[in-house]
């Protein structure tokens, strides 16, 4: 049939009088290869893990989650998205103790992720790194917080900084 159209379906006709039974059924080794499957191997595993992890609240996880996100090599993506869970899990004192030792473009996401919530906030301020708090989306999620201790805090920690280059302000423009 080779260069036809060809319509191929697996049903499960298991009609039991309970209609609680099923069957696995699987097809493959089709030749020449006509369905194409993704490959598991990038990180999209580890982003949906854990989503999973922070939408069923599965706390045991934090440690891996943890582990996972001080690794180099992995993504700014997927940083962002374990840091999200973390947070999400009200866990900033785990993306806070990995901030202090990650890479600078981390730092940033790690940063922006922390300052959303007043105890991730308050973790980020405690990572002695105020530069961080200095972002303009960091500040921006500090001061949406409507927490003037928080901003009074902030404010004390960067008033000693150099100003930033006139280079990194046309970046940020």
């Amino acid at each position: 049939h080779a260069g036809k159209q060809v319509r191929f379906e697996i049903a499960d006709r298991d009609d039991n009088e309970t209609k609680d039974a099923y069957a696995w059924l699987a097809a493959g080794r089709f030749d020449p290869p006509v369905i194409t499957i993704p490959s598991q191997r990038g990180e999209g595993g580890l982003r949906t893990a854990a989503q999973m992890a922070a939408e069923l609240g599965l706390k045991d996880q934090i440690p891996s989650l943890s582990q996972w996100l001080a690794r180099s090599g992995v993504s700014a993506e997927t940083r962002s998205t374990i840091a999200a869970s973390l947070a999400s899990m009200n866990q900033p004192q785990a993306i806070a103790a990995v901030l202090k030792t990650a890479p600078a473009s981390i730092q940033g996401v790690l940063a922006e992720v922390l300052a959303g919530t007043e105890a991730g906030a308050s973790a980020l301020m405690e990572c002695g790194v105020p530069v961080l708090l200095t972002q303009p989306v960091v500040a921006q999620k500090i001061g949406a917080l409507n927490n003037p201790k928080l901003k009074e805090r902030a404010a004390a920690l960067t008033k000693d900084l150099p100003p930033a280059s006139a280079e990194t302000n046309a970046l940020i423009a």
